[in-house]
């Protein structure tokens, strides 16, 4: 994180001090002032996966009752997916007490599909790919189709909202030279695309015996 500055009861903004310039791990919290940070947060490699934070909006209300929000407005309580969700604290209870508590999310993308295929036959090409299935898990997938390699011309957009899927089959096509990249989605972000591949389109028959 990055020291911006720090802002005080009254609204005095104070610069971050000269050993503070720079990219750290530790910031200091001086009594009566809000520090703004500037966050880069990197995804872990681990050995093991981690899974969504899924839980009510409000833990305190029955899921399906109302409550009120911080903005004054009523609110049904339903479940939300927090994404990796970890807790900013300090150690002091009288500072856990204060707010010094705080949930912090890190929205991670889902996993990049790969192996993507596409095996064309008249007027028709059938994609696949392979869905690594791991957490974050993409709750949708979308397929770009376009008439050059830099995805500039007659680009189409195809989303697909299903979470388990692993192809697609995409028809009516006039002949011509097609390329296609996928990618996975879930409600805060999504996967790169995985590398296109190119199938040669055959002439479409005229009549089909």
């Amino acid at each position: 994180m990055q020291v911006i500055n720090r802002v005080a009861i009254d609204g005095t903004i104070t610069p971050p001090d000269p050993n503070e310039l720079g990219w750290k791990e530790t910031v200091r919290m001086n009594p009566g002032q809000d520090v703004i940070l500037a966050l880069r947060p990197v995804v872990m490699t681990l050995p093991w996966k981690l899974g969504d934070s899924i839980r009510p909006l409000e833990p305190s209300v029955p899921l399906g009752d109302q409550f009120m929000d911080a903005n004054g407005t009523m609110v049904t309580n339903t479940l939300q997916d927090y994404g990796w969700e970890y807790v900013w604290h300090c150690h002091l209870l009288s500072h856990e007490e204060n707010d010094m508590m705080r949930p912090m999310v890190f929205e991670v993308a889902p996993t990049a599909p790969d192996g993507l295929t596409a095996t064309p036959s008249a007027a028709t090409v059938t994609l696949a790919w392979v869905d690594h299935a791991t957490l974050p898990a993409a709750t949708m997938y979308t397929v770009e189709r376009a008439t050059d390699a830099a995805f500039t011309a007659n680009v189409t957009t195809i989303p697909i909202n299903n979470a388990a899927a692993t192809g697609y089959v995409d028809t009516p096509l006039p002949s011509g030279t097609y390329y296609y990249r996928v990618r996975a989605e879930d409600a805060p972000a999504y996967s790169p695309w995985w590398p296109t591949t190119l199938p040669l389109m055959p002439p479409v028959a005229a009549t089909v015996p």
